[in-house]
Formats: structure tokens, C-alpha cells, sequence
């Protein structure tokens, strides 16, 4: 039971805590004491001789051994004083046949600090290796304290957290009705769910209640990265039969959606106009959408690369297929070696079996597929721990890396551009298609579309033949055989011209865009 484990867990902390609070008075202690032996060890006398005399009083400390025999000459009627001093340092031992009464107020006075010498006997030495020794035990019984502390605390963590996560929810569930709009008879709860299950909660709750609910879509989230919404008509309600005020429309699949009664905020960090209000509600919350990634097993775990960085706002392209189809792919083409390959695979499925956290397990499959594209890339290029292994068999590796020639340090870096220019480009496209959704084909022309069409432009004419004599000329061969032999030398004259051309027409349609999109 938990409660019962979290006090004996309790009372294990505590029994801990008044062992260590106990070890750390008495090391306190010991090295106060150390310190007041090795001074008076200076004295040169045994401890016995400090204390319990019946006709004489001592006064052990730290003054001026001038001013205190002036002191005690002046103030006391007896003459049988003895005054010792240390070699090296302020301690003296003031001995005198009087009360220790009478001596103590003769000091008064005189710049003194007395020391508690306590019942000790033997030389000063030995009884500071006494302490000495115990001081090291109870720095060793410290230590094993707080290993055990720290043991405690590893094999308590995951129960402590998980209850932790249980208690918070259900104070959640307890403080919900306060976040309620109630009157005597009614209250309202607003939310956020996914579009595609908004039909299953209006169902669901009318089943539990009897149909003693109104249940009304409000907004829908539905935003381009730039902030701009959808337009939603709202006949549709009458189209898909339903009466007004009980809303069955649903979104694009994914996209959450405010429910049950009660406007919030569909917005991203945008303002009210950025929202769709479908059905005339009135707002009482104003908040943003939840983000909930909806990736496939495969892509998954790359949500742990996706979050490392920050996690996709609402108005954002979730890039997590893009990093599982990229990231393990020039991973691999980077380290391209099998044995290196091997031990990032082995890692990552170990990571992967053993990890208790979910975070760590994915981390694993992730570090797993960079070993798969190391590995194959390393039968590519030959290579295992560094060494190039088909040379062995007298076999050619069917690609190798920049630093074997000239050549393909050469063909790589046109390869890279030309891997730049695909990304940009599906990034344009995406944010294209985003926009042409959302928005319409005006926008999405004048916004994406004009990206897209200098970027693919610009890149077609170098890649064309017009032009050659300015342009280097590995860009003819690198894949005419030197090192890649696909025929290709270049795009037709005509091909780099229509580049050319839409270049600038994307230059003058960004120009030009807002005064266009106002029309």
C-alpha cells in the first residue's frame, strides 16, 4: 500500500536524518576540542595537572602573561601564584592559592579567554590521538550515512515520483468543479479536444446524463504559422442536421478543438480575431490549444529530438517525420563504418530493453536506427573501425569519402547543395500546401509559392548549360563520371532560362505581394 510504504519511508528518513544531525554535533564538537589540545599542548604540562585541585584555583586561556601576573599581584592578598606560558603561542596557565571565585573576579578586566579544559589526564599528545581517531570514525559513520541516504533515495525515486504524478492528478480532479462557471442548477466546463473525437464526446456525455447537456463546438484551432485562420461557415451546422447551438462539425483529423460549452481561445499567441467562434458562444477562458504529437511507432521516438529543442507550438509543423526520414540517413552517411555502426547498435538496443524511462527508451531506438545507416553506409564505403576492409579482397567500394581524392571531395560538396536545395524546397512546399489549405491559393502563391519558385529558379539555371563558361565546371562532370557515371552534363540551354525566369517572377511576386493580396 502506499501509505503505508510512504511511512515507513518516512520514518526511515528520519531515523537517517537524527543519525547524521547527532554525527555532525559530535564532529562539530571533536574538532573544537582538537583545536583546544594542540593549543594547550604548548604548555608543556600534563592535562591532569590543569584541573582538581582542593586549595588551588587554575585559569586556563589565551592573554597577556605580563598583564595577568600584574593583574593578580594587584588583586590578590596572596603571593603564591605561578604563571606558565607557551613556547610558540598566546595560552597561559594562571595558578594561585585562592578560591576560584577570588581568581575570577581578579581577571576581570584583562584581555583573557579561558578555555574549558574538562577532566582529562596523560600528556596533551595522547589524548589528541584519542580524538583524532574518533573523529575519523565518525566521519566514516557520516559517510556511511549518507551512502545509505543516497541508496534510499535511488530505490525510492520512481515510487516517489509516480505517486507524486497520482497525488497531482488527483488534486486536479479535486480542484476542477472550482474552475466551473455553476449557478444553483448548471455549470459549464470548457475544454480542448482532437476534431475527430468531438462527435464521441458529445455522445458519450449526453449517454451519461440523459441528454441534460449542451454540448457546442466554440472555436477550432486552425492556423497557419503565420497566424491566420480558417474561415468556417456557419450554415454548415443546418447542412450536417444539427440544431443550432449542438455542434457536430469536426476539423481536419488532429486538430483539437474547444468543446463543452464555453468559448476558449483557439489561438497560438495570437489575438481573438485569429480564432473561429462556430457557434456563438460566449468566452470566459482565453488560453492555447494543447499540443498533443501524433506520430507513427517508426517516427516516434524521433519526438525526443523534436522536444530536446522545444516542442512544436499548435501553429507549427511538427518536423519529427522529417528528422526520421533525414537525421539517421546523414547520420550514417557521417560516420559511414560498420564497427562504429555496430557499437551505436548495440548502445541503442540497450538503451532501448533496459531503460525504465520512456524518454531514455526512446532515446535508445533512436541511437539503434543511427547504427542501422552507419552500418550500411559502412558497407558502402568499405570501412570497419577505419579500415577499409574490401581492399583486403581486392574489391572497390562503391563510394568512398572526400578525403580519398580530389574527386569525390568534390562530387560530396556539390551532393550536400544539392541536398540543401531539396530540403528547402520540401520545407517551401510544405508550408505552401499549409497555406493553400488554410488560407488559399492567392496567399499561398504570394507567401510560399514565391519562395518556391526563387529558390528552384535560381538552382535550375546553375544547374543549366546557359551560361557554362561562368559557372565551375565540376558541375558538368561530377555526375558525368568523374566520380558518378550518370550521364548527366547539364540541363538543356531552354530548362535554365525558365529558371531564370521564375526566379524573377518570385522576386516580383514577393515585391509585390502585399499590395497583391489587398486586391
Amino acid at each position: 500500500d502506499a501509505d503505508d510504504r510512504l511511512a515507513r519511508l518516512r520514518e526511515e528518513v528520519n531515523e537517517f536524518d537524527d543519525t547524521r544531525d547527532e554525527l555532525q554535533a559530535r564532529q562539530r564538537e571533536l574538532d573544537e576540542t582538537i583545536d583546544r589540545l594542540k593549543r594547550l599542548s604548548d604548555l608543556g604540562l600534563d592535562l591532569d595537572l590543569l584541573w582538581g585541585y582542593n586549595s588551588l584555583a587554575v585559569a586556563v586561556g589565551e592573554g597577556d602573561p605580563d598583564e595577568l601576573r600584574a593583574a593578580v599581584n594587584t588583586e590578590l592578598e596572596t603571593t603564591e601564584t605561578a604563571v606558565f606560558t607557551g613556547d610558540t603561542t598566546d595560552v597561559v596557565a594562571l595558578f594561585a592559592r585562592t578560591s576560584e571565585a577570588t581568581l575570577r573576579d581578579a581577571l576581570v578586566g584583562v584581555r583573557f579567554t579561558e578555555f574549558e579544559v574538562g577532566e582529562r589526564s596523560g600528556q596533551p599528545e595522547d589524548a589528541l590521538a584519542t580524538l583524532r581517531q574518533e573523529r575519523r570514525e565518525t566521519t566514516a559513520e557520516l559517510e556511511r550515512i549518507e551512502t545509505e541516504l543516497d541508496a534510499l533515495r535511488a530505490e525510492s525515486k520512481e515510487f516517489l515520483l509516480g505517486l507524486e504524478q497520482a497525488l497531482t492528478a488527483k488534486v486536479q480532479k479535486l480542484e476542477a468543479p472550482l474552475t466551473f462557471a455553476t449557478t444553483d442548477r448548471s455549470f459549464i466546463v470548457e475544454g480542448w479536444v482532437p476534431s475527430g473525437q468531438y462527435d464521441e464526446l458529445d455522445s458519450r456525455l449526453t449517454a451519461a446524463v440523459d441528454d441534460r447537456v449542451e454540448v457546442a463546438e466554440l472555436k477550432r484551432a486552425a492556423y497557419t504559422s503565420r497566424g491566420s485562420s480558417r474561415e468556417v461557415e456557419p450554415e454548415r451546422e443546418q447542412e450536417q442536421g444539427r440544431e443550432p447551438g449542438r455542434s457536430g462539425r469536426t476539423g481536419d483529423a488532429g486538430q483539437p478543438v474547444a468543446s463543452d460549452g464555453g468559448t476558449t481561445a483557439a489561438t497560438t499567441g495570437s489575438t481573438e480575431s485569429n480564432t473561429i467562434e462556430t457557434d456563438g458562444g460566449v468566452q470566459t477562458v482565453e488560453d492555447d490549444p494543447p499540443v498533443l504529437q501524433n506520430n507513427s511507432r517508426l517516427s516516434g521516438p524521433f519526438e525526443v529530438l523534436t522536444n530536446a529543442v522545444n516542442r512544436p507550438k499548435y501553429s507549427e509543423f511538427d518536423p519529427t517525420v522529417a528528422l526520421f526520414l533525414t537525421f539517421p540517413l546523414f547520420f550514417g552517411f557521417m560516420i559511414g563504418d560498420i564497427g562504429y555502426g555496430l557499437l551505436y547498435l548495440l548502445i541503442g538496443y540497450g538503451l532501448y530493453a533496459k531503460a525504465s524511462s520512456e524518454a531514455v527508451s526512446e532515446l535508445g531506438s533512436v541511437v539503434t536506427w543511427l547504427g542501422v545507416f552507419a552500418i550500411g553506409f559502412g558497407v558502402a564505403f568499405g570501412e570497419v573501425f577505419g579500415l577499409h576492409f574490401l581492399e583486403w579482397f581486392g574489391i572497390e567500394p562503391a563510394i568512398k569519402k572526400g578525403l580519398s581524392a580530389e574527386e569525390w571531395a568534390i562530387a560530396w560538396l556539390v551532393v550536400t547543395v544539392m541536398i540543401g536545395w531539396f530540403q528547402l524546397g520540401v520545407g517551401y512546399l510544405f508550408d505552401f500546401i499549409e497555406e493553400f489549405q488554410l488560407v488559399g491559393g492567392k496567399d499561398a502563391v504570394l507567401e510560399s509559392g514565391s519562395w518556391l519558385l526563387m529558390l528552384n529558379g535560381v538552382w535550375v539555371w546553375i544547374f543549366s548549360k546557359h551560361a557554362a563558361g561562368i559557372k565551375p565546371e565540376f558541375i558538368y562532370t561530377v555526375f558525368a563520371g568523374e566520380p558518378f557515371a550518370l550521364g548527366f552534363t547539364g540541363l538543356p540551354e531552354i530548362i535554365g532560362l525558365v529558371g531564370a525566369g521564375a526566379y524573377f517572377v518570385g522576386v516580383g511576386l514577393l515585391i509585390l505581394g502585399p499590395n497583391l493580396r489587398a486586391c
